[in-house]
């Protein structure tokens, strides 16, 4: 969390998209998969001020006077998504993360819904950059993941 912090807030192009005048925390929930030796939940978190990582934690869950975004998912599913494998928005869709909070904080302007279904989802720049550089951080996978580590 440390390293993406500093990546993050050296990105010029990340800094930019965050220049909204919304400040929020994000917590990220790994949930155990036992039956894949990956035995312990993990939760790691952010907060974003002023278009910068402020803070970072981990095995903590914070809230702040900023809004908070929760994701939770299996260990497996953010092992595909830190490996290209698969999307953030694809993993919502087939509700493989699920998303609590103030969605409004990842999803951009370009959510479009009628009463029957969902038509078209997209992120907002700035969650988008945040994955891009989250998968270029070398990152050791556990369990039967542990093969998969960069």
């Amino acid at each position: 969390m440390e390293e993406l912090m500093n990546r993050l807030n050296s990105d010029r192009l990340f800094t930019e998209l965050r220049k909204s005048g919304r400040n929020a925390t994000y917590t990220l929930r790994v949930e155990p998969e036992p039956e894949n030796r990956v035995e312990k939940a993990l939760t790691v978190g952010f907060s974003v001020v002023d278009g910068e990582i402020g803070e970072v934690w981990t095995n903590e869950r914070r809230t702040t006077q900023f809004t908070d975004l929760v994701i939770s998912g299996k260990y497996g599913v953010w092992v595909d998504l830190i490996r290209n494998r698969t999307s953030i928005t694809d993993a919502f869709l087939s509700k493989k993360l699920s998303l609590g909070g103030e969605t409004n904080q990842i999803y951009g302007p370009t959510v479009w819904m009628s009463p029957e279904r969902l038509f078209a989802v997209a992120l907002s720049p700035a969650a988008e950059r945040i994955i891009e550089i989250a998968r270029t951080i070398p990152t050791e996978f556990h369990g039967k993941y542990a093969p998969e580590t960069v």
